[in-house]
């Protein structure tokens, strides 16, 4: 591997706009991103979601693991709230975020 565990703390990684939508009402949600570990054999990535922010329909190469840890996600398949962790064997379905009441 690297010869040793590698140690990263968010903070020393910037945090990127990756996506940004815009409502009929003039209000944006974006989702930011900080790309944590890129590795032939997985990503490490940190996002956050602004509340409204949606993702569509997509897929990925490879497994996609989430642990929500604020608010929560909902897709056709259900809501996911804090505590959850979802696994996803190369594709993942639409997100939209919702904040905490």
């Amino acid at each position: 591997m690297y010869g040793g565990p590698r140690i990263k703390h968010l903070d020393e990684v910037p945090a990127e706009e990756m996506l940004r939508f815009r409502f009929e009402d003039g209000r944006t949600a974006s989702i930011w991103e900080k790309w944590i570990e890129l590795s032939p054999d997985y990503v490490a990535f940190w996002n956050r979601w602004d509340p409204g922010a949606m993702t569509p329909q997509h897929g990925h190469h490879g497994n996609h693991i989430n642990f929500i840890v604020q608010g929560e996600i909902r897709s056709k398949d259900g809501v996911c709230g804090v505590g959850s962790h979802t696994t996803a064997a190369s594709h993942v379905a639409g997100w939209t975020y919702e904040p905490e009441e």
